[in-house]
Order: structure tokens, then C-alpha cells, then sequence
């Protein structure tokens, strides 16, 4: 008996300490990435990689031909820089009322969406149901 309560103790020592080590490998983590921030220039140079693939995924996805591509990609550009000297102009003014967080949650928030293309109840055009099955006609 004093064997199995020895056992017991020991494995729940050892699970404690090796809890404390996991958690002080994340803070360690948590500082290292506070304290590393990029630095403007690579700031902007991570906005133009974003922007370029934006590019590459809406020519692709709607379809655009070489030429549609070229004179979409300088207007996009454009909006896309006016979009972000907004957002650079509206955070200082969020911030006065509202904290980074919300801030940014501000900054990302794009309108509701919608689940699906109809609500709970309402059935597609020329939809018939039956129990719990859909048939089309």
C-alpha cells in the first residue's frame, strides 16, 4: 500500500514540474514575440506581398484575361494604399475611445455574413420538401 501511495505522489511531482516547464517555455515564447516587431520597411514590404496576392487570387477568380489583369492591378493598388492611409488615419481616432484590440477588430470588421443563401425555413426556387428530405423537381 505505501508502495501504490509513493507511486502516486511521485507521478503527480512529476507532472507538476513538468507543467511549470511548459509554462515558462511560453512566456519565453510570449516575450520573444513582443519584443520582435517589424520594422517599417519590412512592414510595407509584407503589405506589397499581400497586395500582389490579392492580385494573383481575383484575376484568377474572376476570370480576367492578361489585359483586364494589368489595368486591374494599377487600380487596385492605388485603393488598396488610399484603404490603408484610412485605416492609419481612423486608428488614432479609435483609439481614443477604444482599446489595440478593438482597435484592430474595428479595422478588420467587414459587415455581417450570411450562413448561407437562405434562411432556416425558406426553400429555393422550385424546392419541395418532404419530412426531412429535398427533392428537386
Amino acid at each position: 500500500m505505501k508502495k501504490v501511495i509513493i507511486l502516486a505522489l511521485t507521478a503527480i511531482f512529476a507532472a507538476n514540474i513538468s507543467a511549470q516547464e511548459v509554462q515558462t517555455r511560453q512566456g519565453e515564447v510570449k516575450k520573444s514575440h513582443k519584443e520582435h516587431k517589424m520594422s517599417k520597411e519590412e512592414c510595407q514590404k509584407q503589405q506589397e506581398a499581400c497586395i500582389e496576392r490579392d492580385i494573383r487570387h481575383l484575376s484568377q477568380e474572376l476570370y480576367m484575361s492578361e489585359e483586364q489583369t494589368a489595368k486591374f492591378a494599377k487600380t487596385y493598388r492605388e485603393f488598396r494604399i488610399e484603404q490603408l492611409k484610412l485605416a492609419e488615419k481612423y486608428k488614432a481616432k479609435f483609439a481614443k475611445d477604444l482599446n489595440d484590440r478593438q482597435v484592430e477588430a474595428v479595422l478588420r470588421y467587414h459587415g455581417p455574413h450570411k450562413k448561407g443563401d437562405f434562411h432556416k425555413g425558406e426553400f429555393r426556387k422550385g424546392e419541395v420538401r418532404k419530412g426531412n428530405k429535398v427533392k428537386q423537381p
